[in-house]
């Protein structure tokens, strides 16, 4: 899988109680913590694998997915909005050593998520007020080198984990139809 090829995607499904947590509770989460802007990547991983996608199981999920994260792309924040929004699969559940990863391997999911820049990528694309830098973007940096804007000045800061859920992270295959990207 890390190596591509295969057509899937790496992605987690996400097994919910709705009398607990909502379905627009879950893509909220999920939009703020994926970076929409990019094509066939999330922070330093890179390939077809890596791209963002919602998988839909009935027509009230595909619209919500579709309404795009707090209207971004309608107020022009966003150039182009690359996740897809697409219907469920055969989900293929990974090896067992990938799951619940950052929980079995904290030091090495900390090293790996700090070197990616994934927190300063996100506050970048979220928080309207950040400076747009481009060293935010990529390996061996961290937030330190972004000048944020101050906390009153800042948007909503990204929602805490959701605490009922259940994840199981594996793949989905591509879709047999052609994928709907949110504009």
């Amino acid at each position: 899988m890390s190596h591509g090829g295969t057509g899937h995607a790496e992605s987690v499904r996400v097994y919910y109680d709705p009398q607990k947590i909502t379905y627009q509770q879950l893509l909220d989460y999920f939009w703020r913590h994926i970076d929409p802007t990019v094509q066939d990547r999330q922070f330093c991983d890179v390939g077809a694998q890596y791209r963002t996608a919602i998988f839909y199981q009935d027509q009230a999920q595909r619209e919500a997915a579709e309404a795009e994260p707090g209207g971004a792309a309608k107020s022009g924040r966003f150039g182009h909005i690359y996740t897809e929004v697409v219907p469920a699969g055969q989900f293929y559940v990974a090896e067992d050593y990938h799951q619940d990863y950052y929980k079995k391997n904290p030091i090495r999911y900390s090293f790996y998520r700090r070197s990616c820049g994934r927190d300063a990528r996100v506050e970048q694309v979220w928080n309207p007020k950040a400076l747009r830098c481009s060293s935010c973007y990529g390996r061996r940096n961290d937030a330190s080198q972004c000048e944020i804007a101050s906390s009153s000045d800042a948007a909503p800061r990204a929602l805490p984990v959701p605490s009922s859920p259940r994840r199981a992270v594996g793949t989905f295959p591509p879709s047999a139809s052609s994928p709907m990207i949110v504009r």
